[in-house]
């Protein structure tokens, strides 16, 4: 009898630890922006639906991430920032406004999700004199990474840091990831086993490293091999890496970079295959998405496409062979949604958001939402939840046919991409996180 109970008591702990769902990095747990709620609230405001709402000291638009009861997101201060002038200038292309700062203070603030009150201000690193970036970027951009104790912190070549989550202190840091980012850093990393993996596609020097998640150090470092064009700012990315798993086949690390798609092993930063998109990308941000045997890449700026890629039998350790691809208000910044046979995007400038057929290519629909967008869509609880740069949030039922669900607005622009956990939405805004549960 004292057996049974003492079972059942186990049962009832284990049913409660895997019913409280976790946000780890970018993109969520399955890297593409899906959370398992199976509801959130499709109207909300200041006044509505609101838990609570934390102020964020300083500027950070990098994506919070959870685990258990705390929320970690990073922020960056400055004593001022100024005017930086512009970016070298590109034949037909637009000037790109910089802005300069004094003395960057790098955070980590840890916030309890049952309450919103701040847990830990951590500050991690300091640079007198940063780079410039570009003006709608943030110094604290990269979204970092959380798993059981540790917190780990990209700033790009300003430095990263690992946090210990019970008691705010500072594991370790490393700065040795030098690049010149042109306009200030964007890839966010990812963990995979003992490694902590990042992007470093700059200007000057363009490549992936992977440090020890428990000490910093170095432990492999891959040079890009593909031929870029020969402008600097032609050369430059801010993607994000993703991990595809598949029974029965090696782990393999996929890699969008300015102008190629590589393939490596993550343990050893072996290059198994490299793709080159056939038209100019750089500067592309977009997290890929992916099925079984097929991902979907953004080429970023350039020539902007959404391709679809094909692994012949599932298998991510062969290069890829182009199906279609599609041309036509494919963004730069968000990443897309790929939700059972559709994919699902947004344009960075104009809010058109549209609908693709998965297998062929073939536009489905169209509509305008208007604004600028920068944050990636989110699909939660059934419903695509889209943000823009003004604070307004589209809330869209997913399906072959535009359906609008509702249309809420927020006092503040939002660039930081959405999440949701166990039924309770988080909206990060240029001064603060919220919680909103219907």
């Amino acid at each position: 009898m004292r057996l049974s109970v003492i079972a059942l008591h186990l049962v009832l702990i284990a049913a409660t630890f895997c019913s409280a769902e976790n946000w780890p990095e970018f993109r969520g747990p399955d890297a593409q922006g899906h959370a398992s709620d199976a509801k959130v609230p499709i109207e909300f405001s200041e006044s509505e639906n609101v838990v609570w709402r934390a102020d964020i000291p300083g500027t950070g638009w990098s994506s919070p991430v959870v685990w258990g009861d705390q929320i970690w997101l990073t922020t960056a201060l400055v004593d001022e920032v100024a005017d930086g002038g512009s970016d070298e200038r590109m034949p037909d292309k637009p000037v790109v406004p910089l802005a300069v700062a004094d003395n960057l203070r790098m955070h980590a603030v840890c916030i309890d999700r049952n309450t919103g009150a701040i847990v830990h201000n951590v500050k991690l690193m300091t640079e007198p004199k940063p780079d410039p970036l570009h003006t709608m970027n943030s110094y604290a951009s990269p979204t970092p990474v959380v798993e059981d104790g540790r917190v780990y912190c990209s700033f790009g070549a300003n430095g990263t840091a690992c946090v210990d989550t019970a008691s705010g202190k500072i594991v370790w840091e490393n700065r040795e990831l030098v690049i010149d980012h042109g306009t200030g850093a964007g890839s966010s990393p990812i963990v995979y086993g003992d490694l902590f993996i990042i992007h470093c596609d700059g200007k000057d020097a363009q490549y992936i490293a992977a440090l020890d998640k428990r000490t910093g150090k170095q432990v492999w470092k891959t040079k890009r091999t593909g031929k870029l064009a020969a402008h600097p700012e032609m050369k430059k990315a801010f993607g994000t890496p993703s991990i595809v798993r598949r029974e029965n086949q090696a782990d393999v690390l996929v890699s969008p970079a300015a102008n190629w798609l590589y393939g490596y092993d993550p343990k050893t930063g072996e290059e198994l295959w490299a793709y080159e998109y056939g038209e100019l990308g750089f500067s592309n941000v977009p997290r890929p998405v992916q099925s079984k045997d097929k991902m979907f890449i953004c080429t970023g700026f350039g020539s902007t496409q959404m391709q679809s890629l094909h692994f012949e039998n599932g298998d991510y350790s062969a290069e890829p062979e182009l199906k279609w691809s599609y041309n036509k208000q494919v963004p730069s910044v968000s990443s897309p949604l790929l939700i059972g046979d559709e994919i699902y995007m947004v344009s960075d400038n104009d809010g058109i958001f549209t609908c693709v057929d998965a297998a062929t290519g073939e536009m489905l629909w169209r509509e305008r939402l208007g604004g600028k967008h920068a944050a990636s869509p989110l699909f939660a609880g059934g419903v695509i939840i889209v943000a823009d740069r003004d604070g307004k949030v589209d809330m869209i039922k997913p399906g072959r046919k535009y359906e609008s669900l509702s249309v809420n607005k927020l006092p503040d622009g939002i660039l930081a991409s959405p999440i949701a956990v166990d039924g309770s939405l988080y909206i990060r805004t240029e001064k603060s996180l919220y919680r909103f549960d219907s």
